[in-house]
């Protein structure tokens, strides 16, 4: 972190800012790794042999942040802007922070007062180096005098470094994940010293420097995973949970957690007449009154919801806001005591219009199984507010028994989470 310090006159009706150039060194998390081969040859005559070599390099970036250094403020108008800028050579993977703070406090003799700063824009990548950042400091609440005040800037960098598989470098270091959150005051170095002090651990979890760290982890993943705290505070922050999400060995162990549903926090409630605050029931067809859609989830294991169909059967549930859904659950029941179970190959879709449907995912359902709850997890990159399973068939020979579901559900996260 760079601590920039800044003073705020508000006294004359002009803006003067002065910039300052900071310059700072590449920030790494890993060492690069480099391996050498010895060749022996055996034979009893001259041979040419072409061996290939792989070369690795690696270019730290470098960078240059421009902020201001005094903040003269209009006493006409009451706020002034300033301009944040970074340049410089950035690896693919690298994100530069600049984050003010979000008030300022002015002395005037005894008196004080609160200023609000907003900044539009914080992170630049490679990507975004040619747009600036524009900050606005509000100090409509002063009143006459002359006022000082003082603010700061947050500043951190991060990065991976590439290892010569092409596989990103393990982030396995607790000291090294304080520092992505600027945490100064602990000296922990071990995994179970973060997850038994839960205000560090909130805060490394809202923190998005401190998640992309994590997200490289291989060693952490089982016991941030097996932590009820952990996985509540990654399922509150959107960030955590979509970054983590994409990385396929935290995604099998999210999903295959006792708190799961900590992360993947949407659900279908219990409904007990088709309807319920979060969304609506649908189905294909129903046998009779008594088998109706809703009835697959009502979490009563003692009934279900039958179809009057034989194949190309659908049961689902329409969320009132989109939800991005990575893990459903399925049971059915047998027919009869010869074992034909009603549900045999299906698929989970998705859709937002609930006509024109994606396939998330493709199961098949045991035979002669009732009530066996079958789980599915799939990864899903879109928001969809219909769900459904599309039952293709069953055991049962043509003609001999319907489709049904005996319970269904759906488990992701709301896009505003």
């Amino acid at each position: 972190m760079f601590k920039n310090f800044f003073k705020i006159c508000f006294c004359t009706i002009f803006f003067i800012l002065m910039p300052i150039t900071v310059f700072a060194a590449d920030y790494t998390l890993d060492a690069l790794g480099n391996s050498e081969e010895t060749i022996v040859y055996k034979s009893s005559t001259e041979e040419n042999f072409d061996n290939k070599v792989d070369v690795f390099v690696e270019i730290p970036s470098s960078y240059k942040i421009t902020i201001p250094k005094t903040i003269v403020i209009s006493g006409l108008y009451k706020k002034a802007n300033y301009y944040v800028s970074v340049e410089g050579d950035l690896a693919d993977d690298t994100v530069v922070s600049v984050v003010p703070d979000e008030t300022i406090e002015f002395i005037s003799n005894k008196r004080t007062a609160t200023g609000y700063i907003t900044q539009d824009k914080t992170r630049w990548t490679i990507n975004d180096l040619d747009t600036d950042a524009i900050g606005e400091i509000d100090v409509t609440d002063l009143t006459a005098g002359i006022w000082e005040g003082t603010f700061y800037f947050d500043v951190s960098v991060t990065g991976t470094i590439r290892v010569p598989d092409g596989k990103t470098a393990d982030a396995n270091d607790v000291k090294t994940w304080l520092k992505c959150a600027n945490i100064k005051n602990k000296s922990y170095t071990d995994i179970n010293d973060v997850l038994n002090d839960e205000e560090v651990l909130s805060e490394l979890l809202n923190n998005d420097n401190a998640n992309d760290y994590l997200c490289r982890s291989t060693d952490w993943i089982d016991d941030i995973c097996s932590d009820s705290d952990a996985m509540e505070y990654i399922g509150r922050n959107n960030y955590a949970a979509n970054t983590l999400l994409d990385s396929d060995d935290w995604f099998n162990a999210i999903c295959s957690s006792n708190y799961f549903e900590n992360v993947l926090n949407t659900s279908v409630p219990t409904i007990t007449n088709g309807v319920s605050s979060e969304g609506t029931v649908f189905s294909s067809s129903i046998l009779d009154r008594g088998y109706p859609g809703y009835k697959a989830f009502n979490k009563n294991p003692a009934d279900g919801w039958l179809s009057n169909l034989l194949v190309n059967a659908e049961i689902g549930f329409k969320f009132n806001e989109p939800v991005k859904v990575n893990k459903a659950q399925l049971s059915t029941f047998r027919y009869d005591d010869n074992g034909y179970t009603r549900i045999k190959n299906y698929s989970i879709q998705g859709s937002n219009d609930g006509v024109n449907y994606t396939t998330l995912y493709n199961g098949s359902y045991p035979n002669n199984c009732n009530g066996v709850v079958v789980t599915n997890t799939f990864k899903n990159e879109n928001y969809y507010t219909y769900y459904r399973i599309f039952i293709l068939d069953n055991y049962a020979p043509y003609g001999y028994a319907y489709i049904g579901a005996k319970d269904v559900q759906f488990f992701g996260r709301k896009n505003s989470d």
